[in-house]
């Protein structure tokens, strides 16, 4: 989308983004139906649905890499989408990280909101459904339509993006340690 950046001596390449659910982490049966890439036109055309497409676009030019998973709830039929995105910069990421803060308040608009512990991001809530969008450095995360007891969500949420992730199995945990 922008030849100017791959078309010079030194180029810049998208990240090789990773992201892990430990085998086991899932409560209840839930089964990966994809692992891909939504890359910086699809993630503005996310935004799109629900915020003017300038912002979108120009939410999503600072992307410098992601990797998402889709899983689905067995026999319920409930998809779970998880993504982790890499950005060019620390500013580059507040900007998607607020627009789609947008989206989620647009798309929820009467859940419960709260803010992680350690501030680094949000929780939306009603019933047993959620979703969280959290920023770390030049990373953002998000995760929607999970039920909170049985998705691969608390014990499994684990993204690794720059540096392994830590998490404490079979304890329940917290907004803010769901992305530790």
């Amino acid at each position: 989308m922008h030849p100017e950046t791959y078309l010079t001596e030194t180029p810049v390449l998208p990240n090789e983004v990773t992201l892990h659910v430990p085998e086991g982490a899932l409560r209840t049966p839930w089964e990966k139906l994809k692992r891909d890439v939504l890359g910086e036109f699809f993630l503005s055309v996310i935004l799109q649905q629900f915020l003017p497409e300038e912002e979108a676009r120009q939410s999503a030019a600072g992307w410098r890499g992601d990797r998402y998973e889709l899983f689905e709830q067995l026999g319920l039929r409930t998809l779970t989408p998880r993504v982790v995105t890499a950005w060019d910069t620390l500013g580059g990421s507040h900007g998607i990280f607020q627009s789609y803060h947008k989206l989620l308040a647009l798309k929820y608009p009467s859940w419960n909101i709260q803010a992680l512990e350690d501030q680094s991001g949000h929780l939306w809530q009603q019933d047993q459904t959620h979703a969280m969008l959290r920023r770390q450095e030049r990373f953002v995360h998000i995760v929607e339509g999970a039920l909170s007891g049985g998705s691969p969500t608390p014990a499994g949420a684990c993204w690794s993006a720059s540096r392994p992730c830590q998490h404490n199995h079979g304890e329940p945990m917290t907004p803010s340690q769901f992305f530790a």
